[in-house]
């Protein structure tokens, strides 16, 4: 084959690459389960919803009239028990506060972490109606990870922060 042949398909097959459309979610088939549907879990999507399914390891959440659906690991929450609540309120750059029963079992902790690379409750925060849950991101540091929370990486809750409304239901299964 001559130079310009091999230039010119070389040339076809990046231009091919640079039209092709974004993925969606870029998990690898079978590491993630399929889309659940949301009926089967919530009675409408006025505000959105998200369920944390601790068995898959995963949060879905449907934006309000189900446009938009989105699909993440769960880092941590099998600790939590089964039910509904509600987004509450969200938070850039939350503030962590630990409870005085995570202080009596660690006299070490601080009375509260500003926000920074060094919060365990990473970038973004969701609270929820359940008093002391939230769905929030992750620190640097893995270990700082708690099961008494629904943990996302931080570019996943960042996102999730950026599509769920305050009021949207949030069910634990």
């Amino acid at each position: 084959m001559k130079r310009r042949g091999i230039l010119s398909m070389a040339a076809a097959a990046l231009a091919g690459l640079a039209l092709a459309p974004p993925a969606t979610m870029a998990a690898t088939p079978g590491a993630m389960p399929a889309p659940a549907a949301w009926q089967a879990h919530f009675a409408a999507l006025d505000h959105g919803a998200i369920l944390a399914d601790r068995a898959a390891q995963v949060v879905h959440f449907w934006s309000p009239q189900g446009e938009v659906y989105r699909l993440y690991p769960l880092l941590a929450g099998q600790g939590l028990r089964s039910g509904e609540t509600r987004v509450i309120r969200k938070i850039e750059g939350p503030t962590w506060r630990p409870s005085s029963r995570m202080r009596s079992r660690d006299p070490r902790l601080p009375a509260l972490v500003p926000p920074g690379p060094g919060n365990p409750l990473g970038s973004h925060a969701l609270y929820l109606a359940v008093e002391g849950l939230r769905i929030h991101g992750v620190a640097e540091d893995p270990q700082a990870r708690a099961d008494e929370s629904i943990a996302l990486a931080n570019a996943h809750i960042a996102e999730l922060f950026g599509l769920v409304r305050v009021g949207a239901p949030v069910r634990l299964i």
